[in-house]
């Protein structure tokens, strides 16, 4: 019992991944900034970046090569790199960085293996979903089976979820175990259904 216990635990060990550096909110001045990653990287997050190579250069951003890197920089096995054109995408593959191409496709598959998934759309425990900014509880709630979580408030993500735990426990149950088997319970009932728009923040659990 102890051993499918800690089997159990390992398997729902979510990655936590900060969204080009926000971690409680879009910051379209600092995001994709290689110290405001690296600061994402220390609080043990991981990080998706935008990645491009233009002239053998390596650069961060989204629309733009905004901010110049080295290879040491994206050889950090907590970055998610997303290849935004291909030479980009060629040189990381050769190079070993864990790397994507993504656009508006339902699922891509990493170079470690991993499903990077649209928003919205259904998990596996080797799925990493992105999260929308204006997420509700209920979506939250609904991909604690996937492999990663990546949103720009990933630190609200994080606190939901352990905040949820934390009340499950005293309530002597087992998050996820609880929520998989006993969807209809009252208690998932006031958490999932009375949330509204501006109800969902950490505030909501206590």
């Amino acid at each position: 019992m102890e051993r499918d216990n800690k089997k159990n635990e390992r398997r729902y060990q979510l990655k936590f991944i900060s969204h080009r550096g926000n971690i409680d909110r879009v910051n379209e001045n600092l995001e994709n900034n290689p110290n405001y990653i690296q600061k994402a990287l220390d609080l043990g997050y991981d990080v998706e970046i935008d990645v491009r190579l233009i002239d053998e250069n390596l650069f961060l951003g989204h629309d733009n090569p905004d901010f110049e890197v080295s290879l040491d920089f994206l050889k950090n096995e907590k970055l998610w790199c997303h290849a935004k054109n291909l030479d980009a995408l060629d040189f990381m593959i050769k190079e070993e960085i864990q790397c994507f191409w993504h656009q508006e496709d339902d699922y891509t598959i990493t170079s470690t293996g991993k499903i990077w998934a649209y928003p919205g759309k259904p998990v596996t425990n080797q799925t990493v979903i992105v999260l929308m900014e204006n997420f509700t509880i209920n979506e939250v709630l609904l991909l604690k089976d996937c492999y990663g979580i990546c949103a720009d408030n990933i630190l609200e993500v994080k606190n939901i979820l352990k905040n949820l735990n934390t009340a499950l426990n005293l309530l002597g149950f087992q998050f996820p175990t609880y929520y998989s088997h006993r969807k209809e319970s009252s208690f998932f009932h006031l958490l999932s259904s009375r949330c509204r728009p501006a109800q969902y923040r950490i505030r909501y659990l206590p």
